[in-house]
């Protein structure tokens, strides 16, 4: 009887002692507000993936949101560039170690607050993107705003920002664009210490946000709405307008293109419980990936298995996950082995091309597939990744100082060149604009602004000479007809390849123009 005695009691102490851990924890984690929908949401799929028919091979889009500050918690000016440095160093090498089913590297997502603004920064933040290998999008931390002020913070940062290419979307007429995560996740006025506008999804739609990609958070500004992807409507009397919304649908074909899109797209990461080894042999699932919790393969699996997806898509699912990358305690997780565990288990697992067929987005092509797939389109989801907003111009355009580009069409292949418009906010000497394909490689000297057509050139410069990099083989004439002589042909370029060097000279207040034409063409 004693025995039997201690044993109940053991049991009923360690009951009361779970009870209240989960207590403590639902109150942290906040389970009030998500746990009951993804109970719900779990129970609907028993556990499994949305189904498809059979046969069906799944997309995963796996995106990688970055709340990319390298002067967190006070950091010196030193200790913040050392941060930078190692994601300039050791970030790019890595990426290029993995490729998706299209052929493309991991793409990072570097969602970059201007308190933490630098020059140098932005200037290798944007060639991140001319390597092919990460987008520059938004994190703002703002308090005690209003919505006249938070305007214009917003303008005053994205037109900083613009002058280095970002958020300035490919186009005959250049547009703005971009993706947005909310310091504090205080989205709304939902953290009203960090906010204050609760007319803020409106703000940032007529600013050129056409994504929010703050959550999933563990914090009183998580939304009911979990695991999926849906609009939010903006009610500006109240805060947290986007707490419940409508779902991102794929339209059925005989209604496409008719769908209202109303409301700005919260596009969310996995959240739930998931098994762990110890007591209380459960944790919570933020898609939170830190030097404290890597992306395991266990991990991976999970972020898949919630099955995120436009509704009447559930063959492309969507992985949002996200980090703090710039200090110190996480750079395993993102830079060395675990995130080489990362990405080996999400290429051998999710890229088998039967079952599963992997693509790594940038937060911008991840909206892209989305609206493809609100659209009623399907196939394969990598052809979509440009679908609705086009590159930014930091894709195919680098240039070595900030600049302003009123329209810019990159070259389709090496036998034309760009459409371009481009100034250049403090030319000097040393000045550089480089384009990736085409006849057009590089323009290096005391360049101001620079026209450009596919057979033609006007340059602006501040008097002196000019190196002009060409495919080789392409020929520049004089508009008089005169064919300039190259000053070097056939030099290999470690970016561009094989280019011919052609050298003129400007004066100031004088453009010259110059016909571009592929060697040997009539």
């Amino acid at each position: 009887m004693l025995k039997q005695f201690c044993l109940e009691t053991a049991a009923r102490i360690g009951i009361l002692i779970y009870g209240l851990l989960f207590r403590r924890k639902a109150q942290t984690y906040r389970f009030d507000i998500w746990l009951r929908s993804w109970v719900r949401r779990r129970l609907q799929l028993d556990g499994k993936l949305p189904p498809v028919a059979p046969g069906t091979c799944r997309d995963v889009m796996f995106c990688f949101a970055d709340h990319f500050e390298p002067g967190t918690k006070n950091a010196t000016p030193d200790v913040s560039q050392e941060r930078f440095n190692a994601w300039r160093d050791l970030y790019p090498p890595l990426a290029r170690s993995f490729k998706d089913a299209d052929g493309r590297h991991p793409q990072h997502s570097f969602f970059f607050p201007p308190h933490y603004y630098s020059h140098e920064f932005l200037m290798e933040l944007a060639e991140m993107d001319w390597q092919e290998v990460g987008e520059v999008e938004l994190h703002l931390h703002h308090e005690n705003d209003d919505s006249t002020s938070l305007r214009a913070l917003l303008d005053t940062t994205l037109e900083l920002f613009e002058s280095y290419g970002v958020f300035r979307v490919q186009g005959g007429t250049v547009g703005r664009q971009f993706g947005f995560i909310h310091g504090n996740w205080a989205l709304d006025n939902s953290r009203p210490e960090y906010c204050g506008v609760n007319d803020e999804l409106t703000i940032l739609q007529e600013c050129g946000c056409y994504a929010d990609f703050t959550f999933p958070s563990l914090h009183e500004s998580q939304p009911q709405m979990v695991n999926c992807l849906y609009r939010a409507l903006d009610d500006p009397h109240v805060a947290k307008s986007y707490d419940i919304g409508s779902l991102m649908t794929a339209q059925t074909a005989d209604r496409r293109g008719l769908n209202p899109n109303t409301g700005l797209p919260i596009l969310m990461g996995p959240i739930g419980l998931r098994r762990k080894s110890g007591f209380p042999w459960f944790s919570v699932e933020d898609a939170d990936v830190t030097g404290e919790g890597p992306g395991t393969p266990e991990r991976v699996r999970n972020w898949v298995n919630e099955g995120i997806h436009v509704a009447g898509r559930p063959e492309w699912l969507f992985v949002k996950v996200h980090t703090h990358g710039a200090p110190e305690r996480h750079r395993d997780a993102l830079l060395g082995d675990g995130a080489k565990a990362m990405y080996e288990t999400l290429c051998k697992e999710f890229n088998d091309g039967g079952n599963f067929r992997l693509h790594f987005v940038s937060a911008r092509e991840m909206f892209n597939i989305a609206r493809a797939a609100e659209e009623g389109l399907s196939g394969n989801a990598g052809d979509y990744r440009d679908y609705e907003i086009k590159p930014y111009l930091t894709r195919s355009l680098l240039v070595n100082g900030q600049y302003h580009a009123s329209g810019f069409l990159p070259a389709l292949d090496d036998a034309r060149a760009p459409r371009a418009d481009i100034t250049l906010d403090a030319p000097q000497a040393g000045s550089s604009i480089r384009f990736k394909v085409g006849l057009l490689r590089q323009i290096k000297g005391p360049l101001s602004r620079l026209v450009s057509l596919p057979d033609r050139l006007r340059l602006e410069g501040l008097g002196g000479e000019l190196e002009i990099a060409v495919r080789s083989g392409t020929e520049l004439t004089h508009c008089d007809g005169e064919r300039l002589v190259p000053a070097s042909e056939g030099m290999m370029d470690p970016v561009s390849g094989l280019v011919d060097r052609y050298r003129v000279r400007t004066a100031v207040g004088r453009p010259l123009d110059l016909f571009i034409k592929p060697g040997g063409s009539p």
